[in-house]
């Protein structure tokens, strides 16, 4: 393990990696669940929570809006032997297709918080124009045609935050 990485595991701290420390690691290993957030302040919540609870069993990385090429070499490295990786975004255009992304680039992932029941307990009242409709109608691939369907019937945009007490359950299935 990186050095510098190992002291904040040990610390239980969140930190910031960089390119330059991804690309100087050949595996990644991880707790037994991988989740993978789009939203800072869902990140920063969560973790509070499992340090809180003294939990090793959970990995948390923050995308911070759209995967850069960082995360996608990290994600590459995580050694998914004994690790279950998932992804929980917003239900917007772009949420969703980071999501087909997700889904696409990252075998195995599965999408945790993010079904048709969970976008309507997240709506928001901000609507989407034609542009962003048009991304997403780009984004239907097979897990997410259910998500995209009821998006496009209701017009609006729903976010993490009002998921905030699913997620803290820490329940993966």
């Amino acid at each position: 393990m990186h050095p510098g990485w190992q002291g904040f595991a040990e610390q239980a701290e969140p930190f910031s990696v960089t390119l330059s420390n991804v690309l100087n690691v050949e595996r990644i290993e991880s707790a037994a669940q991988f989740v993978i957030i789009e939203n800072p302040s869902i990140f920063e919540r969560l973790s509070a929570e499992l340090r809180h609870q003294k939990r090793s069993d959970i990995s948390l990385m923050c995308s911070e809006g759209q995967p850069n090429l960082c995360v996608w070499q990290l994600l590459r490295r995580v050694d998914k032997t004994n690790t279950q990786m998932w992804y929980c975004g917003d239900f917007d255009p772009e949420g969703l297709q980071m999501a087909q992304r997700m889904l696409r680039r990252c075998l195995g992932l599965k999408l945790w918080h993010y079904e048709v029941q969970d976008y309507v307990k997240a709506l928001s009242n901000k609507s989407f124009n034609a542009r962003r409709r048009r991304i997403l109608e780009s984004c239907g691939c097979g897990e997410l045609a259910a998500i995209q369907h009821r998006m496009l019937q209701d017009q609006r945009c729903g976010y993490q935050e009002k998921l905030l007490e699913d997620y803290l359950k820490f329940d993966f299935h």
